[in-house]
């Protein structure tokens, strides 16, 4: 076989391998597990809900709508009118939206697709969520009800409010202030200072060291050799 003849061949052999890779490229793309859109809440559940000022809005996949100078890229001019009209009926300014997601954009395109990669599952883009601030007196549900009906939307709903601090029940809780023995001394306790500003909690901790630990003349320690290491468990307590 004449040198030309082995050249086309290995020729021939890299174009094929280098085709064959893009179609397992696209196949793995296309055997991606379609996502799910997020159900839309109803205009009575939001109106349900403790909410803030503001919405968060979803726009479908497959947009590539980005923030760029404050005003909205990439979305089509049929649904950009739509959107103005629903915000500018309720007087919410353009400057008011904001994106929810505030780390760099590809940073976060870079992270969906391999993620995608390892699960094999569709991912939403984290770029199509924002947020937008209303003006006072506005009813976030409301808001949020007008731009579900938009075809450009998947979802909209009002960002709710975090939820009470707990407290306690009837009947109260006894003060089980003298049942904390490990504020006294050793044995029964470690000798933690006792100051009523004093906020302390416990647990126990494991370290390994490959030579002795520093000295620790306040708190009692178990330690047990590991081959050429020390392994010490100690309780630790922090403010």
């Amino acid at each position: 076989m004449s040198i030309s003849s082995v050249s086309k061949i290995r020729t021939l052999s890299a174009i094929c391998a280098v085709s064959l890779a893009g179609v397992a490229t696209n196949a793995a793309a296309q055997a991606l597990r379609p996502r799910a859109e997020h159900q839309k809440m109803t205009s009575a559940q939001m109106q349900s809900v403790t909410s803030s000022n503001r919405i968060h809005v979803k726009f479908r996949e497959g947009n590539i709508i980005r923030l760029r100078d404050g005003q909205l890229n990439g979305i089509s001019s049929t649904d950009a009118d739509a959107l103005r009209n629903t915000l500018v009926q309720r007087a919410i300014p353009a400057t008011g939206i904001r994106r929810l997601f505030t780390r760099p954009e590809a940073t976060l395109e870079n992270e969906r697709q391999a993620g995608q990669q390892r699960s094999g599952k569709e991912l939403p883009d984290l770029n199509l969520w924002f947020v937008i601030d209303l003006p006072s007196g506005a009813n976030a549900a409301e808001v949020a009800n007008a731009l579900n009906n938009l075809d450009v939307v998947e979802y909209a709903e009002p960002e709710r409010l975090p939820s009470p601090l707990p407290t306690d029940i009837s009947p109260p809780t006894p003060d089980f202030a003298s049942s904390q023995t490990y504020k006294g001394d050793a044995p029964v306790g470690i000798g933690v200072p006792t100051s009523p500003t004093s906020n302390i909690a416990c647990g126990w901790i494991t370290r390994t060291w490959k030579s002795p630990p520093p000295a620790c003349s306040c708190l009692p320690v178990k330690r047990r050799p590991i081959r050429s290491m020390i392994q010490v468990t100690a309780p630790r307590c922090w403010a």
